[in-house]
């Protein structure tokens, strides 16, 4: 009988050490994916599966957000909808303790179709830039050549634009309600020829 019972001691053990390892395994996901945090920066990342490592095959980390100021209501103000998604994203949350209302994207697959529904009057301000990455005190300079931007099929960049974090292509839409925006990035390597 004790050698059931040790065995049953046994199998609750596995168990206990299964759920241990699950725990840590979620703690590391927050750990690894932890947004930075910058007092002198307005921003900060939405947490994606490649926000700190280079991309593999000359592949270029952009950083989009659309973001509107929250003018004293705090309820959102247009929803986004990502690459034909029927599901509108989730805003980022830390923007609205700044007082603003958006989403911020870091993405190295080359092109993005963005789909913005308009619930109030609102300015749109879309920031284009390098992705986030502070070394010492400083950011790094991780450059994205924007080769396209098309609002609506309006072309709104008519030659490449090169940016890093710290020195963003930003454009503003001034959207009144019901309004929709399609919007279509392209991006590369500015260095590759």
């Amino acid at each position: 009988m004790s050698k059931e019972i040790k065995q049953e001691t046994n199998k609750g053990k596995g168990k206990i050490y299964a759920i241990i390892a699950a725990i840590v395994a979620v703690l590391a996901l927050f750990v690894i994916f932890k947004p930075n945090h910058n007092t002198q920066n307005t921003e900060t990342v939405k947490s994606v599966a490649t926000q700190e490592v280079e991309t593999k095959d000359d592949k270029v980390m952009a950083r989009i957000g659309i973001i509107t100021d929250l003018a004293d209501t705090d309820k959102s103000q247009f929803e986004v909808y990502v690459n034909g998604s029927e599901t509108p994203e989730k805003n980022t949350e830390w923007l609205t303790q700044q007082g603003n209302y958006g989403y911020v994207f870091q993405n190295d697959t080359g092109s993005m179709d963005i789909l913005i529904k308009i619930i109030s009057d609102c300015d749109i301000k879309l920031n284009l830039r390098g992705r986030r990455d502070i070394q010492g005190k400083s950011l790094a300079k991780h450059q994205v050549e924007y080769t396209v931007l098309k609002i609506n099929d309006v072309d709104i960049i008519s030659e490449p634009e090169t940016v890093w974090y710290g020195a963003p292509f930003s454009y503003t839409i001034n959207a009144e309600k019901g309004e929709k925006y399609k919007v279509h990035v392209e991006w590369g390597n500015p260095d590759k020829e």
